[in-house]
Formats: C-alpha cells, sequence, structure tokens
C-alpha cells in the first residue's frame, strides 16, 4: 500500500483507517499509525504477516473490536522490545482486539482498565508473561472482572495467575491453558466462576474458592492437578460437570448455612474424595453428581433436599447407615442402588424412579400413600417396605 516494495503498508499522511479495511490482506512487517487519529473495527484483522504495529496514544487512546485478531505474526505493539505489547497508554480496548496474534509479553495499564475484555488475547499461545516481569506469571491482581474466553488456550502462562480482586471471571476465560500451575482468588469478597473457566487445566495444582458463590458448569472439569481439599462453603450452585473428572480431590466442605444446589455430573468420578461429605443444607442434588465416589463414607444428611437426579451417588459404596430424604419429592433411577444404606425416610416423596434403590440389602425404606409413582424394581433386594398411610383403609387402596 502506497510503496514500490512488496508486502509495504506506507500509511504516511494518512489520519483515518474505515473498519476491515486491510481485512485479510496480504501486508507485512511494520504498520505506523502515528499520524492516526481514528481506526475502526477488524482495520487489520487477520493480516497474517504484519510483525508490528505504531499507536499514537496522544491521537488514539481506544483499541477497536478485533482491530488485530488473527494477526499471528504480530509480536511487537507500541515497544521497541520484540514480543512486548505495551498498552500503557491505552484507556480503552475492544474485545478479540488481540486474538491469535503472536505477543509474549503485555504491559496493561490496570489503573486504566479494571476488566480484560472478551476474547482479548484468546490463542495467544505465544503469550508467556502479562504485567509481569517473571515469565509464566499472569498478574491480574488489580483486575476486577476477567470477560468470556479472554486467555482461552495461553499455554505460555505456566505458572500463577493472580484474580486477588477479581469478582468475576468469564465464561471459558482460561480454558485450556494448559501450564497454569495456581491461582489466587479473592478471600475477603464474593466471586463467581463461569461456564468452561479452567476447562482442562491439567497442571492447576490447587484453589482457594472460599468466597467462591457460583462455579459455573464444567469449570474445572478434567483439572487433574488439583489436589487436597475443596472449600465451597459460601457456594449456592455448583454447576453441572464443575468438578468431572478431578480424581485428585481429597475432600470438599459445603455450606452449613445457606441453601444450595449441586448440578448434574458436578463430581463425577472424583474418586479421591475420602471420608463423610455434609450436605445437610443441599437442596438439590443433580443427576450423576457423585457418581463412582466410592471413597464417601458414613451416612448421607440429605434433609432440606427436594431432589435427588438418576444414578445420583451410584457407585458410593462407602456410604452406610441412614439416608435422611425426609423433604424430597423426587428420588431418580439408581440414585441410591447398590450401596450399604440401611434406613431412608420417603414419606414426602410422590416419585422413586426404577432400580432407585435396588440391590440395597440391608435397606427398610419407608413410603406413604403420597408415593404415586414406582419405578420397577424400585426396592428390589431390599428386606421389605414400610408403609405410612392414615388409615387401613387408605392403606389397603394404596396397595391395591
Amino acid at each position: 500500500f502506497n510503496s514500490d516494495t512488496a508486502g509495504v503498508c506506507d500509511l504516511t499522511g494518512i489520519t483515518s483507517v474505515g473498519s476491515s479495511a486491510f481485512y485479510g490482506t496480504g501486508i507485512s512487517g511494520s504498520v505506523d499509525l502515528s499520524q492516526c487519529t481514528s481506526v475502526g473495527e477488524q482495520a487489520f484483522s487477520g493480516c497474517t504477516g504484519i510483525t508490528k504495529v505504531t499507536w499514537p496514544t496522544d491521537k488514539m487512546t481506544t483499541i477497536p473490536v478485533s482491530c488485530f485478531s488473527g494477526c499471528t505474526s504480530l509480536t511487537t505493539f507500541n515497544s521497541d522490545t520484540a514480543g512486548v505489547c505495551d498498552l500503557t497508554g491505552i484507556t480503552s480496548v475492544g474485545s478479540s482486539a488481540f486474538s491469535g496474534t503472536g505477543i509474549s509479553k503485555v504491559k496493561w495499564p490496570a489503573d486504566k482498565m479494571t476488566t480484560i475484555p472478551d476474547d482479548c488475547f484468546s490463542y495467544c499461545t505465544g503469550l508467556k508473561t502479562f504485567n509481569s516481569d517473571t515469565e509464566g506469571v499472569c498478574n491480574l491482581k488489580d483486575i476486577t472482572s476477567v470477560g468470556a474466553y479472554a486467555f482461552w488456550g495461553c499455554i505460555g502462562i505456566t505458572d500463577s495467575v493472580d484474580l486477588s480482586q477479581c469478582t468475576s471471571v468469564g465464561i471459558e476465560a482460561f480454558r485450556s491453558c494448559i501450564g497454569i500451575k495456581s491461582v489466587t482468588f479473592p478471600t475477603e469478597k464474593g466471586y463467581t466462576i463461569g461456564d468452561y473457566a479452567f476447562y482442562s487445566c491439567t497442571a492447576l495444582e490447587s484453589v482457594n474458592l472460599s468466597q467462591c458463590t457460583y462455579v459455573g458448569e464444567q469449570a474445572f472439569r478434567l483439572c487433574t492437578g488439583i489436589t487436597g481439599s475443596v472449600d465451597l462453603s459460601q457456594c449456592t450452585s455448583v454447576g453441572d460437570s464443575a468438578f468431572n473428572g478431578c480424581t485428585g480431590i481429597k475432600s470438599v466442605t459445603f455450606p452449613t448455612e445457606q441453601g444450595y444446589t449441586i448440578g448434574r455430573h458436578a463430581f463425577y468420578g472424583c474418586t479421591g474424595i475420602k471420608g463423610s461429605v455434609d450436605l445437610s443444607q443441599c437442596t438439590l442434588v443433580g443427576p450423576f453428581a457423585f457418581y463412582g465416589c466410592a471413597g464417601i463414607k458414613g451416612s448421607v444428611d440429605l434433609s432440606k433436599c427436594t431432589y435427588v437426579g438418576e444414578a445420583a451417588f451410584y457407585g458410593c459404596i462407602g456410604i452406610k447407615g441412614s439416608v435422611d430424604l425426609s423433604q424430597c419429592t423426587y428420588v431418580g433411577t439408581r440414585a441410591f442402588s447398590d450401596i450399604g444404606i440401611s434406613s431412608v425416610d420417603l414419606s414426602q416423596c410422590t416419585y422413586v424412579g426404577t432400580f432407585a434403590f435396588g440391590g440395597c440389602t440391608k435397606l427398610i425404606p419407608t413410603i406413604s400413600t403420597k408415593t404415586t409413582k414406582l419405578g420397577y424394581n424400585a426396592f428390589y433386594g431390599c428386606k421389605y417396605v414400610i408403609i405410612k398411610a392414615n388409615s387401613e383403609d387408605d392403606l389397603g387402596s394404596y396397595c391395591s
């Protein structure tokens, strides 16, 4: 552009670049925007040959949406040091602005921008340092919100992520960041973690979630490196498959003073969980929630629970004694099958699914005439069933 040399884009004298102006073109090398006062969205998106950009922060403090997304060779922005993206003079960055670029270090003005936009650095596989001089560290300590997909696939972050002031981590924000070893969350205020936020962060070793109020779907799924205890004592909702496959978790602490729900497959296959689990304030246990958690021991207090889904405790062979389901109205198929419980109160239950307690050979369940749906072999193998009724006539009518 404006040059006799192939690949060169000479913007001398240009003061405005419109939206998608050079989208997907073959320009390469450096792009100097020092005389520009306006650059549109997607202006250089997909320009895989661009390596360096000079941006006039005295004239423009906003980087538009997707401005440099897909510029895979772009390694340097407003810096004389190769690999550095210096945003210290910028006050606003649009979503996907640097997605898929080749930058390795970001200088971010947290005093001016406390939110990382959606998709901002996704697929920046070479990004190793964020607001830090230590390679592998992502320092977000002054950031209050991380947008959706913000760092998805940033495999170069190989050490720690500081989210100590963050109140919201967006969906898939750090998905597949397989090098992250530790994350620091707030310890004095509540925060939420979005769906898939740390999905498949296999190197992640420990997380302090003691102030977390919401864990989204598959947020930590396949984080096989997490070991020890997980504190969810302030959490009101654990999403579907939130910790599915986290085989290293040894124990889980749930709220003891407030109600909460546990989603489908939430702790599916967490074979490392040992000992008792306090579910006394849980109001809903989703299907397959603790499937295969054979290490859970003792009795289970579900006295506040109104719904237990299909196979919720299937394979939890360590559960013994009583299960309090006195407020439960629905027990799904195979929810407690083949475990060693001895008593359960289902007097408020209207639905007991197929084989729900099948194979519980030590069990003497108590139901009532409120139970209007009994699945096939719901109590298969149980010694006998106690039926509560208001009168002999009611009992006779119910049994017929």
